[in-house]
């Protein structure tokens, strides 16, 4: 009888511990410090300068994208390849070429921008 009154308060305190588990992950905890507010061509050139302009430029723009200036770039982003190859969607070629997915957060960005209307 003393074994089974010492073993309550344990299965509780097992029980109860269980229980508390949650699955939470870091950008629920602290949220996503990814600023996408206001986001204009200006805020999302460099994105494009350092992982697109070097087959996407004036001297060499492979699928006739270019991302040189804000005009050429709205052209292209209009035509929905860039979107849909920097997310890697099916039936789309993988960008950039032979190298890692963006990240989350710049791709985010990119997608900011053109919700916004791709401001200037």
């Amino acid at each position: 009888m003393k074994i089974r009154l010492y073993l309550i308060p344990i299965l509780l305190i097992i029980f109860f511990s269980f229980t508390q588990c949650k699955n939470n992950n870091e950008e629920d905890l602290y949220g996503d410090d990814c600023d996408t507010l206001n986001m204009t061509y200006s805020r999302v050139k460099f994105i494009f300068q350092n992982n697109c302009y070097s087959c996407h430029s004036a001297n060499l723009y492979y699928r006739d994208i270019k991302t040189d200036t804000y005009e050429d770039l709205k052209a292209a982003i209009n035509t929905g390849r860039p979107w849909g190859a920097i997310n890697r969607f099916d039936g789309y070629l993988p960008m950039p070429n032979g190298q890692p997915k963006l990240d989350d957060c710049l791709i985010k960005k990119i997608g900011a921008w053109i919700h916004a209307g791709m401001p200037e």
